[in-house]
């Protein structure tokens, strides 16, 4: 399921093949096929601890958990 919101850019996008337009209700973008910070940073996050859970200790990531 990440992997369909990577974009060529090398980021990620919180919508599949399109930016953000919205964020807490403030326009952000016009919803360019683009990745965006907010989706970028969920989605690494998400599969950092998807790592950390699989292989715990292996990598050397400082996870900061909610």
């Amino acid at each position: 399921m990440i992997h369909k919101h990577y974009n060529q850019d090398y980021g990620f996008s919180y919508y599949i093949g399109r930016a953000q337009k919205w964020y807490l209700g403030l326009k952000v973008s016009k919803g360019y096929r683009e990745s965006d910070l907010h989706g970028t940073v969920l989605l690494l996050w998400a599969y950092i601890m998807i790592q950390e859970t699989c292989y715990p200790g292996e990598f050397k990531w400082k996870v900061i958990r909610p």
